[in-house]
């Protein structure tokens, strides 16, 4: 992996630790901090040239399935609102998935094993 992909393999890393971070207070904090956190070590893992593209690639998958998944009943964006909380928060849940598999992908390309 060339050095500028490497840092930006960390870069992703340590945005995935944020990102891990925020979850704290999500009804759910567990399962989310987990999955970021999973996201962050094979970042800089890959970063260090140690995560396999089969990895990736399998992480990439789990994070896509989980976007179907996590996918709201009904769209009503992004924004706070009350009266649909729980399809925003599933809409968020699932953009937050999708850009992760998004990453794992483009990190699985760019590793050599």
């Amino acid at each position: 992996m060339r050095k500028p992909v490497r840092v930006l393999a960390f870069i992703l890393g340590l945005m995935f630790v944020l990102f891990a971070g925020f979850q704290y207070n999500d009804p759910d904090p567990l399962l989310w901090i987990g999955l970021y956190a999973l996201a962050a070590a094979l970042s800089i893992g890959a970063s260090l040239g140690k995560s396999s593209r089969a990895l990736l690639l399998l992480a990439g998958l789990g994070y896509g399935i989980g976007v179907y998944f996590f996918w709201p009943a009904e769209w009503h964006g992004i924004a706070l609102n009350e009266l649909y909380k729980q399809n925003v928060e599933h809409a968020r849940e699932s953009l937050g998935l999708g850009l992760t598999s998004l990453c794992m992908f483009l990190l699985a390309f760019a590793v050599r094993s």
